[in-house]
């Protein structure tokens, strides 16, 4: 058998192409072929990092009386280890993952309460109101869901792995599993090392996941590097698992899933300070689509890693997920864009019906209360305009308003139940118009239905509600 066939042997026993061989040399796939077919030989560097990938040594490539497959008796495990499961190795698993999920849990409750304080500090639509407890209700029911399936897991699995062992017999080949429970055998399993796909290190214990997601687990301070196993480890998934990325590329997949994961909140800030100036909240959401191309960017650059052989899942698993979230909360200004209006119309019409003279306002909002469903303390809604001012405008007519025999520092008791559930809230002057009547600030004289007009104005927000309504009156 010559250097090449011995070569090409060793590689094939592996599972191993051309290509990977080369890759897990550095060098090119038509090198590792011109070895093979004996035209060119494997320089020393390369013999080298042959005796590491195959873990043999060079004599065993040079050499051509002899074959590898001879040189080991096969009968004879190379290395054996055992693993018995506790108690005391299962909590320190379950006390891991379970701290991974709080710190998650606490991490989502301060977004809602940040999310929740800055709603609380704003005028916003019942709708919006409503989309947003649906969204924290889910998220409830989605959070307990996973805390009880993960809590009745570990407890099942807690009982049926304990004092259950485990038997590996190491190969050059393969691994031979004998796993046992009350000096019962339960089962035998053959596991290649081509099957490997990735390990890692957790609560003092070696992971050897293999195709079909299973893993076996051993201590780790068994396994070190200088062993045949731990060698086997090293060189299997070298080729399979993802390098993470250095200097430049590092920063930029940090940065990108960084900002990825804050587009939510940074859209949402984006709209706040956007209603501060027009008072028109969502219609305003507009703005989460300015934050679209920041995840995005975050799965090309993802997907630009996985050609580079470097690790690229977080990129493309948050770009996934922000995407098409900040793509609903834009979605918004659209879908209930027809629930505002800016027309004049509300400030003309209290003119003329109330005989009032209404400073120029900056910004007029009107919302149509008689799409959908309400649930209003009392009477039917039929329109609510916000009204703003600038302040050197709302000073004049703000003071003439003490004056004025219309307007109502406090609403009496008796007139509560023909005012609109909006004075319910702190208010400077109000106004309660009887349209049916053409009465001011009166209870109407025989029992019936009857629409109103209610003005309300606040002075520390320059703001003006004008609402119409309709309330059934018993005497």
């Amino acid at each position: 058998m010559t250097i090449g066939d011995k070569i090409q042997t060793l590689r094939k026993s592996r599972q191993m192409s051309q290509e990977e061989l080369g890759r897990n040399l550095a060098v090119s796939r038509q090198t590792v072929s011109l070895w093979e077919t004996g035209q060119t030989l494997p320089t020393l560097d390369n013999l080298v990092r042959l005796r590491e990938v195959f873990g043999v040594s060079i004599d065993d490539i040079l050499c051509e009386e002899k074959e590898i497959e001879k040189k080991k008796d096969v009968s004879e495990p190379i290395e054996s280890y055992d693993f018995v499961w506790t108690e005391d190795t299962w909590r320190k698993l379950k006390r891991k993952h379970t701290k991974k999920m709080v710190f998650q849990t606490v991490i989502s409750t301060i977004a809602y309460i940040v999310v929740y304080i800055m709603l609380e500090n704003m005028d916003i639509s019942p709708t919006l109101a409503m989309l947003y407890l649906i969204s924290l209700a889910v998220w409830v029911i989605k959070t307990y869901k996973a805390f009880s399936t993960a809590s009745k897991y570990w407890k099942e699995e807690g009982q049926r792995l304990t004092d259950r062992a485990c038997r590996y017999d190491i190969f050059s080949d393969y691994m031979t599993v004998r796993v046992s429970s009350k000096g019962e055998l339960i089962k035998t399993e053959k596991i290649y090392y081509s099957q490997i796909e990735k390990t890692s290190m957790e609560s003092g214990l070696l992971h050897i996941n293999v195709k079909g997601n299973v893993s076996y687990i051993f201590n780790a301070s068994d396994v070190g590097k200088e062993t045949y196993l731990g060698h086997v480890c090293s060189v299997n998934t070298a080729s399979k698992e993802t390098v993470a990325p250095k200097g430049a590329l590092r920063v930029v997949s940090i940065i990108l899933f960084v900002c990825s994961i804050l587009a939510l909140e940074a859209g949402l800030i984006g709209v706040v300070i956007l209603s501060v100036v027009n008072k028109a909240f969502v219609e305003n959401m507009w703005v989460f689509f300015c934050f679209v191309p920041v995840p995005v960017a975050s799965v090309v650059f993802g997907i630009y890693l996985k050609k580079k052989g470097h690790k690229f899942k977080k990129n493309i698993i948050v770009g996934i997920i922000m995407t098409p979230l900040l793509c609903i909360y834009g979605s918004f200004s659209f879908v209930f864009a027809d629930m505002y209006s800016h027309s004049e119309e509300p400030i003309l019409m209290a003119e003329k019906m109330l005989d009032i003279d209404i400073p120029a306002h900056s910004q007029i909002n009107t919302q149509d209360w008689t799409k959908g469903t309400q649930t209003v303390s009392r009477g039917y809604v039929f329109s609510e305009s916000e009204v703003y001012f600038k302040e050197k405008d709302a000073k004049p007519f703000e003071n003439s308003l003490a004056s004025d025999d219309k307007w109502l520092s406090s609403v009496p008791n008796d007139l509560i139940g023909i005012t609109s559930h909006f004075c319910d809230s702190k208010f400077d002057y109000c106004i309660i118009y009887n349209v049916d009547t053409n009465e001011f600030n009166q209870l109407p004289s025989e029992a019936g239905k009857y629409r109103f007009i209610n003005v309300i104005y606040h002075s520390a927000d320059n703001e003006m509600l004008i609402v119409e309504y309709e309330i059934e009156y018993v005497k």
